[in-house]
């Protein structure tokens, strides 16, 4: 393979987001979604500090803190109310194509990620209504179920507080805790 002059990358650059599409329970809700905030993944810590110790330590326990994501509307939806039936969790798909650049290649590969969760409505922002622009209309999800998994079917994140499941990068974080139990 030939690199072009002056590079030594070999490996595709990440470059952004082409375009993504939303499922909820399997059908594709209404076009018109401006943009998705995933959830942050944070871990419980407890800080540690007794005798014999010359300082303080954070630990890092393999306890999700709740996990929240964030869908932006350009306008006003009824998809938006479907969401937010606080009696149910919702099964959404977000199907995001991703573009790279392959310097190998000298031009664009693109790749995908499937982001699924369940969650339930939390929290609906109506926005602002002005002629001409966008409502920017939000709703926050509590998360309870999250899994991100590439193209090639590699598991990058699986979050299950309830079932006792959390798998980073393919290796399963918590198989020798539910070994336990």
């Amino acid at each position: 393979m030939s690199l072009p002059i002056g590079s030594s990358a070999t490996q595709p650059i990440p470059a952004q987001v082409v375009t993504f599409a939303v499922y909820r329970e399997g059908a594709a809700l209404a076009s018109g979604i401006a943009d998705v905030k995933l959830p942050d993944i944070g871990f419980v810590t407890e800080e540690v500090f007794g005798a014999g110790m010359t300082g303080k330590l954070e630990v890092v326990m393999p306890l999700l803190e709740a996990m929240v994501a964030t869908i932006k509307w350009r306008t006003v939806h009824e998809d938006q109310f479907t969401l937010m039936q606080v009696l149910q969790q919702q099964g959404l798909i977000f199907r995001v194509a991703q573009e790279s650049y392959d310097p190998g290649a000298g031009g664009p590969r693109f790749d995908g990620v499937s982001v699924r969760m369940r969650a339930q409505g939390k929290k609906l922002t109506g926005g602002s209504v002005a002629p001409g622009t966008a409502t920017d209309t939000e709703i926050e999800l509590a998360v309870h179920y999250l899994k991100m998994v590439t193209n090639s079917g590699k598991i990058l994140i699986e979050a299950d507080p309830v079932g006792r499941v959390l798998i980073v990068d393919g290796v399963d974080q918590l198989a020798s805790l539910r070994a336990l139990l």
